[in-house]
C-alpha cells in the first residue's frame, strides 16, 4: 500500500515542477536541507 502512496506523490510533485515558481522554490528547499545535511556530518 505504501507503495502505491509514494508513486501518488511522485506524480503530484512532477506535475508541479512544471510551475516554473514552484521548481525555483523547491530547488531552493532542497539545497538547504542538503546544506543542513552537510553540517549535521561534520
Amino acid at each position: 500500500m505504501k507503495k502505491a502512496r509514494l508513486e501518488k506523490v511522485d506524480v503530484h510533485l512532477k506535475e508541479e515542477l512544471k510551475n516554473e515558481r514552484f521548481r525555483r522554490a523547491y530547488k531552493i528547499e532542497k539545497a538547504k536541507v542538503a546544506f543542513a545535511q552537510k553540517i549535521a556530518k561534520s
